[in-house]
């Protein structure tokens, strides 16, 4: 089963992450869209069906080539030590989100060397910070701890609001050549697809522009095949075209079937594949209505002779009620 394998976020090359085992998928807001299963999450940035993927990274020819480090974490960070605590940093899967440098400037300085100085705040204060750290870039070791700790937390994938996805918990991350890259309890997974550090976000969304959710100012609405033909102008000139060829290049087997046609035919077809392209239903139900008032006015052939045309041969004025168009 599924839900009892480890919970794991495999990279597919140059495709989605599938994702397998016991992992809540939830949207940008937290709520549970999906738990368990296999699932395949949107990688390059394109899909329509956010986070889900929709193969739009076969269409644009998406180029998902792996950059990031596979070596240990303890071998790429840097560790600078104060009171009470010490503070580690890895560069290497820094998603550059600025949390850090905006809330405890003192401590974590962007415009000077070195980028840490735990003793300029309250370890309380920086611990605080760290926890907060969404790449987990950024860990802690409480007074002579010889390791970071990190908290536990149940496996998740949170989509963060027009940036990457959010990974808490115990999940394995394995690369498209089946190496893994070490597990950690905070990630941040590239999905707008322009991360120099792939899998991992690198900060390249804000420079991309990536949007997800989009605004509702640029959500762009798929028109139906109603609109996308022209409406029911169109579908009429159509409609028209078609039984004026018809009739006006007689041909033996259709020429005689819509010879008695009602002058209003034509419209009424194009008022069905109005509805049927998805156009408003009331297009139809008003066309058969004016059609039914036709057939009923004194002088339509709903109030001819019933005897009328008895013993002609078929094809003239001898279609059957309900004959197809």
């Amino acid at each position: 089963m599924a839900d009892s394998e480890p919970a794991t976020i495999a990279i597919t090359e140059h495709g989605p992450y599938r994702v397998t085992g016991a992992v809540a998928i939830q949207d940008a807001e937290g709520s549970l869209l999906r738990k368990g299963g296999s699932w395949f999450l949107c990688r390059c940035g394109g899909s329509r069906n956010k986070p889900f993927c929709d193969a739009t990274h076969g269409l644009k020819g998406f180029q998902g080539d792996e950059t990031a480090d596979h070596g240990s974490i303890a071998d790429r960070r840097d560790s600078y030590p104060g009171d009470g605590i010490t503070v580690y940093d890895d560069r290497g899967r820094c998603a550059h989100f600025g949390q850090c440098t905006t809330r405890l400037p003192s401590v974590f300085r962007h415009d000077d060397e070195p980028f840490v100085d735990p003793r300029a705040a309250a370890a309380v204060d920086i611990t605080e910070v760290v926890s907060g750290c969404p790449s987990g870039a950024l860990a802690f070791a409480a007074d002579d701890d010889p390791e970071p700790g990190e908290a536990a937390h149940p496996p998740t994938i949170t989509p963060i609001v027009d940036g990457p996805y959010q990974v808490r918990g115990a999940v394995k991350v394995v690369g498209a050549d089946g190496r893994r890259y070490e597990q950690r309890e905070r990630q941040t997974l590239c999905r707008c697809g322009h991360s120099r550090n792939k899998p991992f976000c690198d900060g390249s969304h804000w420079y991309a522009g990536f949007r997800d959710p989009l605004p509702p100012e640029l959500v762009k609405t798929m028109p139906t095949l109603y609109g996308w033909i022209g409406g029911l102008d169109a579908l009429e000139r159509l409609t028209s075209m078609f039984y004026d060829g018809i009739l006006s290049e007689p041909d033996p087997v259709l020429e005689p079937v819509f010879r008695g046609m009602d002058p209003g035919h034509p419209k009424h077809v194009a008022a069905w594949l109005a509805e049927t392209f998805g156009g408003s239903g009331h297009l139809y139900r008003r066309a058969r209505r004016i059609r039914t008032h036709a057939r009923q006015a004194p002088g339509s052939r709903a109030h001819r002779d019933p005897t009328e045309g008895v013993g002609r041969p078929p094809g003239e004025h001898g279609r059957r009620r309900g004959a197809p168009y």
